[in-house]
């Protein structure tokens, strides 16, 4: 009977490990999958700033029909960098712009969107490591 008990006990005990286990898991997928997110919503205002710049003209601080000399603004609600992501411009014409974020809380994850001078969403969003 002792050896009957103590074999039902390391069987829970290995049955309650590996729900542990699995809720650890799905709360981490969890997490990344809404880092992902929170970085697109980042990523498509920092969109609306830059179109914003380009229509501007450059007497008044814009851009004068261009995207060559916008720059991450540190007054926005996302800055170079938030609790989410690093964010940087990848690639940049007149015509259109390519910002990167670089996850704070997934190793290796990134987000990428391109905009053209329109405003409009051209590649994106391309989430990778995610």
């Amino acid at each position: 009977m002792a050896q009957q008990q103590l074999l039902l006990f390391i069987l829970a005990t290995i049955i309650v490990g590996v729900g542990i286990y699995i809720g650890i898991l799905m709360f981490a997928g969890n997490n990344a999958s809404e880092n992902k997110e929170a970085i697109i919503a980042d990523l498509t205002e920092l969109g609306a700033d830059s179109y914003s710049f380009v229509y501007r003209p450059a007497m008044m601080g814009g851009g004068g029909g261009s995207y060559a000399s916008y720059e991450i603004s540190d007054k926005g609600p996302w800055g170079p960098e938030n609790g989410n992501a690093a964010y940087a411009i990848g690639t940049r014409s007149d015509a259109q712009i390519q910002f990167i974020a670089y996850s704070k809380s997934v190793d290796g994850g990134t987000v990428s969107i391109t905009y053209d001078r329109y405003g409009k969403m051209t590649s994106g969003p391309t989430a990778t490591g995610f």
